[in-house]
């Protein structure tokens, strides 16, 4: 649609110099009905042609339908594109609309009796109150703390672990190219044995056992760890 249909339709506000809000819907996206690949004028392509214009235009005709499959196959391409485009602009503006509901909610008073309204409580209630709130806070404090704790451990093993493991595959390959050279070596004896018409002097190295790696750490494994500290 030309700009001037747009302005007077219900997506406006893509044309409007306002700024769009996630409570504007994303214009509606219509599939067409692309038919499958199908041959057609078989008897016209497959016929020998008779003259040089026959011959023309059976190639013409050919060329036609070769462009209309290339067409219809871009379409198709265009068409899956946009589908999956729609979707991700859809899913992207439910989450937009989610995250300004959260901005809009009142956030909850993190101080008993902090609302400014009048309380009628004993002294024995009052304390009561301010004590399980403040040993609500202190725990959250410590919860927070002990995460934070966790995750910084979580790093520091994260850290040794990769050290090890590259330390752990240049090893490995060490001996690998090591045994290759082996190999080669005892290939060489081995030929010169049989020219000579004698027992190689050594027999076939082998890799032998090939040193593993270890578990990568988790923040379960890791917590469990500083757990049991």
């Amino acid at each position: 649609p030309n700009l001037s249909a747009l302005a007077s339709s219900s997506a406006s506000y893509m044309v409007s110099s306002s700024p769009i809000t996630s409570g504007r819907q994303p214009p509606e996206f219509s599939t067409s009905m692309i038919s499958p690949q199908k041959r057609r004028y078989e008897e016209l392509l497959d016929a020998e042609p008779r003259t040089e214009t026959e011959a023309k235009l059976q190639t013409a005709l050919r060329e036609s339908e070769e462009r209309a499959e290339r067409y219809k196959k871009r379409m198709r391409g265009m068409q899956a594109t946009t589908v999956i485009q729609n979707t991700y602009v859809r899913r992207t503006h439910a989450q937009l609309q989610e995250q300004e509901e959260k901005k809009k909610r009142p956030k909850k008073k993190s101080r008993k009796f902090g609302d400014g309204l009048a309380k009628l409580v004993t002294g024995d209630t009052f304390y009561q109150t301010v004590v399980e709130h403040e040993q609500a806070a202190e725990e959250e404090t410590a919860a927070k703390e002990a995460r934070a704790d966790v995750k910084t451990d979580y790093q520091e093993a994260i850290a040794i672990w990769t050290r090890n493991e590259e330390k752990r595959v240049a090893r490995v390959n060490k001996k690998k190219a090591d045994h290759r050279e082996a190999v080669k070596e005892w290939e060489r004896e081995r030929n010169a044995a049989k020219s000579e018409s004698r027992k190689a002097r050594w027999t076939k190295p082998k890799l032998g056992p090939i040193e593993k790696q270890r578990p990568k750490p988790t923040m379960k494994s890791v917590k469990e760890k500083r757990d049991k500290q």
